[in-house]
């Protein structure tokens, strides 16, 4: 069964200047924090296959930092403008999409869609620390996504 690995991007700078939002970059201590959970995964043998993120910068230099600590073989990476701060039926229709070929998928980020996503696979209702993920083996393929509750789920963070 595949398994999905829901990450909220790490620690960002309040102002991203006349980018605004979409253009905040992480802090030292995110960048540091999202590395760290890369080595995380990679300590317990979680190695996703596809990464898909919101193109925010803060999302995508948490992946990178992810991706950093993991080490190789990296994943097929997708970035995408449409998943910042969108609903959450734009990830799930994203995700139902994905290749039944791929064992483990990480996507990463934003608050509310994050904690949504995680709630929609079984997570108890949280909402999602920076940095913070759950993940959880679906009960189904990809195209299922969110049918049934997953199992085996667990709340990930590298302190």
């Amino acid at each position: 069964m595949p398994r999905l690995l829901v990450l909220r991007h790490a620690a960002a700078e309040a102002d991203g200047g006349t980018g605004g939002d979409f253009a905040r970059a992480l802090t030292p201590a995110g960048q540091a924090r999202a590395r760290r959970f890369g080595e995380l995964l990679a300590g317990r043998g979680l190695r996703p296959e596809l990464a898909i993120v919101s193109a925010a910068r803060r999302a995508e230099a948490t992946a990178a930092a992810v991706l950093d600590g993991l080490g190789p073989p990296a994943p097929v990476l997708e970035l995408d403008r449409r998943f910042h701060n969108c609903q959450l039926d734009v990830w799930l229709e994203r995700l139902r999409a994905v290749d039944e070929a791929v064992a483990t998928t990480l996507v990463v980020g934003h608050e509310p869609a994050m904690a949504g996503l995680a709630m929609r696979v079984g997570a108890p209702p949280l909402g999602l620390a920076l940095c913070e993920c759950w993940s959880c083996v679906l009960p189904g393929p990809w195209a299922e996504l969110g049918g049934a509750p997953g199992a085996d789920g667990v709340l990930l963070r590298a302190d």
